[in-house]
C-alpha cells in the first residue's frame, strides 16, 4: 500500500467512528435516564388537579338533628364572666325573668316564639342588683322564621352579620338593667339576647356554641 492510500484509508475510519461515537451519544437514554423521564411525566401528568383550598361550606344547625343544649353549655360561666362580668351568676329556674323576657319582645318575635318547637332562656344577673343578662336559643320553623327576619329588616334594628349569619341589634336609651336587643338567624334556630353588652357578644357565644355542635 502506498503512502498516500494509507492517510486516506485511516482518516476514513476515523470519520467512521467519530459517526458511530455521536450516533451513540445522542440514541436511545439509558435506563437511568428513562426512569428519570417517567419520573418527571408522571408528576405533571395532564389530568392530575392540584388541591383545593377552598373551605368546605359550614354545617348549619338543623332542628331534626340538634337539640338546644343546657344553659351552662349555651353560655360557659367563664365566658359570662370575661364578657359581663365576675358578679354576675348564673340564676337556674328564674321562669320570671324568661317571662318577663318573652314579655318584652315585640309582637313579631313573639309570634316567632310562639311558633318554635323548642327553646331555652338563661339568665345571668348580680344577686339583689338589676344587673341581668338574657339569652334565648329557639327553633322556628318557616314560615314564621322568615316572617320575623323581614320584620327585623324593616325595623328600627341596626343589621350587620357574624361569619354569614344576619344579625339585628337594637339599643334601647340608658336604663337599669339590660339595654341592648340582640338577634341572630343560624339554620333552623334564632339567637336572642337582652343583654348589657352593646355588642350582644353574650348572646354571640351561644350562636357559636349552636355552629359547633352542629359541625
Amino acid at each position: 500500500m502506498s503512502r498516500r492510500r494509507a492517510i486516506i484509508w485511516f482518516s476514513a475510519i476515523a470519520t467512521m467512528t467519530a459517526f458511530a461515537m455521536t450516533g451513540c451519544a445522542g440514541g436511545e437514554p439509558s435506563p437511568a435516564e428513562e426512569s428519570r423521564g417517567a419520573e418527571s411525566t408522571s408528576t405533571r401528568s395532564p389530568g392530575a388537579e392540584s388541591p383545593s383550598n377552598e373551605t368546605p361550606p359550614r354545617t348549619k344547625p338543623s332542628a331534626e338533628r340538634l337539640a338546644i343544649p343546657d344553659c351552662e353549655t349555651l353560655v360557659p360561666i367563664e365566658r359570662v364572666h370575661d364578657i359581663a362580668g365576675e358578679d354576675f351568676v348564673y340564676l337556674p329556674d328564674a321562669q320570671n325573668l324568661a317571662d318577663f323576657y318573652l314579655d318584652t319582645r315585640g309582637p313579631a318575635a313573639g309570634t316567632a316564639i310562639e311558633a318554635a318547637t323548642d327553646r331555652v332562656i338563661c339568665s345571668w344577673g348580680i344577686p339583689q342588683t338589676d344587673a341581668l343578662n338574657t339569652v334565648m336559643v329557639a327553633a322556628v320553623p318557616d314560615p314564621a322564621q322568615g316572617d320575623f327576619l323581614d320584620a327585623l329588616r324593616k325595623s328600627d334594628f341596626a343589621e350587620s352579620s357574624i361569619d354569614g349569619a344576619p344579625v339585628f341589634t337594637w339599643k334601647q336609651e340608658p336604663t337599669i338593667g339590660p339595654s341592648v336587643n340582640w338577634y341572630a338567624f343560624e339554620g333552623d334556630f334564632v339567637i336572642g339576647g337582652l343583654v348589657s353588652n352593646e355588642s350582644g357578644e353574650l348572646a354571640a357565644v351561644a350562636l357559636d356554641t349552636m355552629r359547633r355542635l352542629a359541625e
